[in-house]
């Protein structure tokens, strides 16, 4: 008996995780890849609040691997708890790799589809860390922050971050201050 065949799935939208469950049996494997996401509450008193939620990264889709052959009757039968049918592709249904499901299953574990991180906030004065390039592991202070992310970050170079082995880590000043400009993806805030 060979490796599973994925494919891809399609379902009722919002009853991806019940379809999934209709048609997971002994044979057959089921995966929703989940997605982590804000969502806006409203209150009566006219306060906006947000929550945290999980919900299918591909709405209305969904992956289903048969051991052996496709049970054609446990798809039929699933119809009523939301499973819609094969994507199909020219007729056949579309398959695929056990290589990119188990990609995605371990993407959605390292919270790669996780869009609740906070942005980092950055304050004129701030101190950071430069965390890549060639200045990896300066500290800076931070001159000018730009309105969008395309736009690279102005910062003083402090020093060098250095460890004493007293536990926290210290910066050896410069003799003089070096400006510059980085990405904001390669920085992080000095707490």
């Amino acid at each position: 008996m060979g490796d599973p065949v994925w494919y891809v799935m399609r379902a009722v939208p919002r009853m991806e995780a019940k379809a999934a469950a209709a048609l997971a049996r002994p044979g057959v494997s089921v995966y929703v890849p989940l997605a982590r996401y804000w969502r806006r509450i409203r209150h009566r008193r006219g306060k906006n609040a947000r929550e945290k939620v999980e919900g299918p990264l591909f709405p209305g889709y969904f992956f289903a691997a048969f051991a052996v052959a496709v049970d054609w009757d446990a798809v039929h039968v699933a119809a009523k708890d939301g499973v819609r049918g094969f994507v199909m592709v020219k007729d056949v249904p579309a398959r695929i790799s056990a290589r990119e499901v188990e990609g995605l299953m371990a993407a959605q574990d390292m919270g790669c589809f996780d869009q609740t991180d906070e942005p980092i906030r950055l304050v004129v004065g701030g101190e950071v860390v430069i965390t890549s390039g060639p200045l990896d592991g300066y500290v800076a202070v931070v001159e000018r922050v730009p309105k969008t992310a395309d736009k690279p970050l102005a910062v003083s170079i402090v020093g060098k971050l250095a460890d004493r082995g007293h536990g926290a880590p210290e910066v050896e000043r410069m003799p003089s201050q070096v400006s510059t400009v980085v990405g904001l993806d390669s920085v992080r805030v000095l707490a």
